[in-house]
Order: C-alpha cells, then sequence, then structure tokens
C-alpha cells in the first residue's frame, strides 16, 4: 500500500495559500471600497461647488436686473445647474436624504419667485427672496 504522506513543506504551502487567498480578497474589497468612496467624495466636492455657483449666481442675477439689465443666460445657466444638482442628488442617495431634493426644490422655486417679483419691480421683495435663496443654498452644503 502506498500511503501518501504530507510534508512539512507542504503543509506550510497550504497553510500559506488558506492565508495568502483571504488576504487577497480583502485588499482587493478595501481598494475597491477607497475607490469608491473617493470617487463619491469628487462628486460631492464638485456639486459643493455648483451649489456655491448657483448661489452667486442668484445674487449676480439679482444685481445685474436691478442694474436695468435682462440676462436670460445667465437664468438658464442658473436652472441648468439647480437641474443637474437635482438629478445627482436624486440618484445618490448615500450622500444626500430627501431633505436635500426638497431644498433644492425650494431654491429653484426662490428663483421663479426672484424672476417674477423683478419683472413687475418688487425690488426690495426681490432681495429678501434672494437671501432665502442664500440660505437655501448654504442649508444644502451645511446639511
Amino acid at each position: 500500500m502506498n500511503k501518501v504522506v504530507s510534508s512539512p513543506a507542504n503543509k506550510t504551502s497550504r497553510l500559506a495559500i488558506g492565508i495568502i487567498i483571504p488576504l487577497i480578497i480583502i485588499l482587493t474589497f478595501i481598494v475597491i471600497s477607497l475607490f469608491f468612496f473617493l470617487h463619491l467624495m469628487n462628486q460631492y466636492s464638485i456639486r459643493i461647488n455648483d451649489i456655491g455657483k448657483i448661489r452667486g449666481g442668484i445674487q449676480r442675477y439679482v444685481k445685474i436686473r436691478v442694474m436695468g439689465h435682462e440676462d436670460i443666460e445667465l437664468l438658464n445657466t442658473i436652472k441648468s445647474q439647480i437641474k443637474d444638482c437635482y438629478n445627482f442628488e436624486q440618484k445618490n442617495k448615500l450622500l444626500f436624504t430627501d431633505h436635500d431634493l426638497s431644498t433644492i426644490i425650494n431654491l429653484n422655486a426662490s428663483l421663479d419667485n426672484i424672476y417674477n417679483l423683478l419683472e413687475v419691480n418688487q425690488l426690495e421683495e426681490a432681495f429678501r427672496i434672494s437671501e432665502i435663496a442664500w440660505s437655501l443654498a448654504d442649508e444644502i452644503v451645511n446639511n
């Protein structure tokens, strides 16, 4: 009868493989998780910047209108940025809440309200609403 005798080297190899394979799996998971996290943080920082552009754009739009000029391109740019933020936040539930989405909706409504107020020359109310829009944008970033 032939008996297969396990040599100490064979046992060591199996032990090494038993340790190395789980370590490779764990390290792969860590690397993939890190890339996912970095991607999300990059997207989040882009959105923070976009919210700043929206906030500043609204203030600039009010200033331009008060000076007696019309800038539909700026208004459309701001509306497009708001829509992009809403769509991004709707897709990324890991980073944002339903409260953030409703705040973006309110920010868009504020911009519409500002436009309507400026159309009928209610400057003081338009300034007041623009400050509310500023606060809403801050709320999105600080939430």
